[in-house]
């Protein structure tokens, strides 16, 4: 019994020892098994049908993002996932959906570890090491310090996302916001400038009538008080009988 606990217990104890300390090759990247071995992933994304679609293709776990449901058997299709849903912590994340698209596991594993996150703790608790390549950058080396190893780091990473989502939410209604405000300031614009028009044009209108009001009655006065050139004619032409 006691040869047993104690089994139990040095099992456990490497069990932990092996979740804080787990390494992932670039080359499984998308390999199922090395998911199963690596600690879980820190952040996860069950959906109302997650557990549905999980009986009915085997228990393999599916995470919702917008209504859509991504299935999670290795680390690659977690990250799509992960970077799918807060692409705002990322720098060009369409990069990664088209590694994945390609089957690029190098790529895939280096633009994780690379620079691109702008997140501080990682949502994993795994080292990627690149056997037989060269990378600039590898936030995930063997000494990394970007991953929360401990329960402290996993609110700090917990608070991380929640505050990213909800300042995302903020400046993305504060935008939606300017863009009806500036909508509808370019309709009040219009508006005016259509006032306008139809002022200038009612005004323009009325100085034509004015005007020919003014040339009628003129030519009336004129013709009145001027006789016609028949009539001067024959005044002038006519001769006096003696």
């Amino acid at each position: 019994m006691k040869k047993a606990l104690i089994t139990l217990i040095l099992l456990v104890g490497f069990l932990n020892l092996t979740a804080q300390n787990a390494s992932v090759a670039w080359y499984n990247w998308s390999n199922p098994e090395t998911f199963l071995l690596s600690p879980p992933p820190l952040i996860t994304g069950w959906g109302v049908y997650s557990d549905s679609l999980s009986h009915t293709f085997n228990g393999k776990m599916f995470y919702e993002f917008n209504g859509e449901y991504y299935p999670i058997s290795n680390w690659a299709e977690y990250y799509l996932w992960f970077v799918n849903k807060y692409w705002y912590n990322f720098t060009d994340p369409q990069l990664y959906e088209y590694y994945y698209l390609q089957n690029d596991d190098y790529e895939m594993a280096r633009y994780i570890a690379g620079d691109n996150y702008q997140g501080y703790y990682y949502p994993s608790r795994i080292n990627i090491t690149f056997v037989g390549k060269d990378v600039d950058v590898n936030r995930l080396n063997a000494n990394s310090k970007y991953i929360a190893s401990n329960d402290k780091k996993v609110k700090k990473l917990e608070k991380q996302v929640t505050f990213s989502e909800e300042q995302y939410k903020k400046e993305h209604d504060i935008k939606k916001n300017e863009q009806i405000g500036n909508k509808n300031q370019a309709k009040l614009h219009k508006i005016e400038t259509k006032n306008e028009l139809n002022n200038k044009e009612y005004k323009h209108k009325t100085n034509n009538n004015s005007s020919t009001n003014g040339n009628s009655s003129g030519n009336t006065m004129k013709s009145e008080g001027i006789p016609s050139s028949n009539t001067q004619k024959k005044s002038s032409g006519s001769k006096t009988i003696k």
